[in-house]
């Protein structure tokens, strides 16, 4: 028992509501170690107000602290309650606030809402693109999911000069057959291809029943039509438009020297037309070419000069000359004939 004495009761039940204790009960047996509701308060730490204004307590707008980090408890209506101010040092999870959210992982899909990403979202790594431009990046997986629009269709495209690459390229050509444009879609055929470094066009074969459509060169010298060409040989200096005969060049070689009716040795053998100032720039053996010169008229037979690299519609006559037909003249005075040297020559005696 307590160090109060004992209660001794009497009747039926005992009645303790109006018991005074002289002495009052300690904390440590229980009690507050006072005998009045003043006095209890102050014994237990609440002071000696009865009461206390609503500004004692946490107020909506007040703030408190979590270690060194200021935090406004921000308490709404109801049972709402959100914290402000909150910053996680490491890893750093962004500004959610501004639309930017980073080092989140493990999100699951099935409590994501799906909805409209607000303006000015960035996904920092990796980077999208610009979807809302047309252009996404990093993108993988399957289009199951995706609608296929109508790729908008562009009236040019840009074309690059290669005349170096050393590779067979396919020749792109309308599908279906179609002749008359508009949407259609492109082929190609393993068949028909082109090398840009050889100008090599390569065909399966060529219809039987189709010929060349060839139009007169115009009267830039060396220019041509439905030619044979070769580039091989030596020979600098050369002028384009004049004739040349094809001989040894003594070094185990070939080289390509001016031709003229004055003697057998600079008139027979294979002759050809310059394209250019050198071997490399194209020998024309056969076909439509502007010479630099006047050979003669309209429908003239042409035949071998002795003047060196022209040709002429007067047949040699000279002692020893050469008479070989080399061609036709096809205008007036612009130099266009048709070159296609005969095999056989005549040589003069006077």
């Amino acid at each position: 028992m307590p160090s109060w004495k004992k209660i001794v009761a009497s009747g039926s039940a005992a009645d303790l509501s109006s018991l005074t204790l002289d002495t009052p009960l300690a904390i440590a047996e229980g009690g507050t170690g006072a005998t009045t509701a003043a006095g209890v308060r102050t014994a237990i730490g609440l002071g000696t107000a009865a009461t206390r204004a609503d500004s004692y307590f946490v107020q909506p707008a007040d703030t408190f602290y979590i270690g060194t980090t200021s935090i406004a408890h921000n308490r709404g209506s109801g049972t709402d309650f959100a914290l402000a101010g909150i910053v996680l040092t490491t890893p750093d999870i962004g500004t959610p606030s501004a639309g930017t959210l980073t080092n989140c992982s493990g999100l699951p899909a099935a409590n994501i809402s799906q909805g409209t990403m607000a303006s000015g979202m960035v996904l920092v790594a990796p980077a999208l693109g610009t979807p809302a431009s047309g252009v996404a990046t990093n993108l993988t997986g399957t289009a199951a999911s995706l609608t296929a629009g109508i790729a908008t269709v562009a009236n040019t495209v840009k074309i690059t000069d290669n005349e170096n690459t050393n590779e067979t390229n396919a020749i792109i050509f309308t599908s279906g057959g179609d002749v008359d444009g508009g949407n259609i879609g492109l082929e190609s055929d393993g068949h028909l291809t082109y090398n840009p470094a050889t100008s090599l066009l390569t065909v399966g074969f060529l219809a039987p029943t189709v010929g060349r459509k060839l139009e007169l060169p115009s009267n830039s010298t060396a220019d041509l039509r439905g030619a044979d060409i070769v580039y091989f040989g030596t020979g600098e200096g050369l002028t384009a438009g004049t004739i040349y005969y094809y001989a040894a060049d003594g070094e185990g070689g070939g080289a390509w020297i001016s031709a003229d009716a004055d003697a057998e040795s600079t008139a027979k053998g294979m002759l050809a037309v310059a394209l250019g100032s050198a071997a490399t720039d194209g020998m024309l053996l056969k076909g439509m070419v502007t010479l630099d010169h006047d050979p003669g008229a309209i429908g003239d037979i042409l035949y071998l000069s002795t003047t060196a690299g022209d040709a002429t519609s007067t047949a040699p006559s000279g002692n020893a000359d050469i008479i070989r037909i080399i061609g036709y003249c096809l205008a007036e005075t612009d130099g266009i004939i048709y070159f296609d040297p005969d095999k056989t020559f005549v040589e003069v005696t006077a």
